[in-house]
């Protein structure tokens, strides 16, 4: 009996410290106030978060052909968090676009579904860092967009980076002050690259 209320204890800490790494320190560094109700409300207004959406790139593309009518797509994407606390991003779904077609769909993460749903394919961004989520889905030649695949392909079998990509998508991320008050976002982004 005295293991188990000894484990329930230490899971209890453990946890205690990841929500502390993950919001940072608002709660234990805010100093008292004085005042009412009002000055309470007016507080939690003013402590509100404010969320810059965090800045999506592309670092690179990787196409590998793997037979006539399949390839293998992989985008590697820059997520930088330039907010004072840590954002979580969920997902980011993309198209990719050769000449106007969309060559492929994929996506990174998922939207989770509740506070214990789903946490795996969460990717926290500390403040001021960058991270690199990889995509990675089947590209499938059809007749609508033979030549587009066929230029993807010859230009990535060859070695080439004259091929230019448009990626387009939304991208879902959430931002917790240090009231425990949650941001959820979700963003539209179209990319070029290189």
């Amino acid at each position: 009996m005295n293991k188990l209320v000894y484990a329930a204890a230490g899971g209890i800490a453990v946890a205690a410290v990841v929500i502390f790494f993950l919001l940072g320190p608002g709660l234990a560094a805010r100093p008292p106030t004085g005042g009412g109700e009002g000055a309470q409300q007016q507080q939690q207004q003013s402590q509100a978060p404010k969320v810059t959406p965090p800045a999506i790139g592309i670092q690179e593309i990787k196409v590998e052909k793997v037979d006539d009518r399949n390839a293998t797509v992989k985008v590697k994407f820059t997520v930088q968090n330039p907010n004072q606390a840590t954002v979580i991003l969920e997902s980011i779904q993309y198209e990719v676009f050769v000449d106007n077609k969309a060559v492929t769909s994929g996506g990174v993460g998922e939207v989770a579904e509740g506070f214990l749903g789903g946490q795996a394919n969460l990717n926290p961004v500390v403040p001021g860092a960058t991270i690199s989520p990889t995509g990675q889905s089947n590209s499938v030649r059809s007749s609508s967009v033979a030549d587009a695949w066929d230029k993807m392909t010859s230009a990535a079998a060859e070695g080439e980076d004259s091929i230019s990509y448009t990626v387009a998508g939304r991208y879902a991320y959430r931002l917790t002050a240090g009231n425990f008050q949650t941001t959820f976002e979700e963003k539209d982004f179209s990319l070029t690259f290189p």
